[in-house]
């Protein structure tokens, strides 16, 4: 009964986030995830780190899917300062920026491997990776409203069917 609750409401927040929300791009690019340096820490040294693939993007944040909220023993919603550092692939060259993680869901249904959707909000981007990061943004602005209406029908067909 409780995956029955969370998948009402997961439907329900997807369909009211949509038509409410800012215009996403789906696309599939890799990333890489990891816990931002600490102060004073030497530059080049390795942190723990996890891969993923984008979800989709706008203008003040993206969502990614992940196989696990853990990056080395800390959970990326409950065990750090809530900031992490994201390198994306883009067609256009690699951005890296700091996110903070707004919300997350297990996405598919399979039962044997466990994957997440997280959605973060953009906080600090440099000035060169913005720039890039709003070109890759702005060449697939029209096709926008086609992702939002139909992402928008498929929600309401889905909460149909409960």
């Amino acid at each position: 009964m409780p995956e029955f609750v969370r998948k009402v409401i997961s439907q329900l927040h997807s369909f009211v986030g949509t038509s409410n929300s800012v215009n996403r791009r789906a696309m599939n690019l890799p990333l890489t995830i990891s816990l931002p340096p600490v102060n004073g820490e030497r530059s080049g040294v390795s942190r723990p780190a996890c891969d993923g693939h984008t979800h989709d993007f706008s203008k003040t944040g993206l969502s990614f899917i992940v196989r696990s909220l853990r990056i080395g023993n800390n959970h990326i919603f409950y065990d750090i300062n809530s900031r992490l550092l994201i390198k994306v692939g883009l067609p256009n060259g690699l951005v890296e920026m700091y996110v903070v993680p707004v919300r997350f869901d297990r996405w598919g249904e399979s039962e044997t491997e466990s994957k997440y959707i997280v959605g973060v909000r953009i906080v600090e981007v440099s000035k060169s990776d913005h720039a890039r990061y709003m070109e890759f943004i702005s060449k697939r602005q029209p096709e926008f409203a086609d992702v939002v209406n139909s992402a928008a029908s498929n929600s309401a067909s889905t909460l149909a069917s409960l």
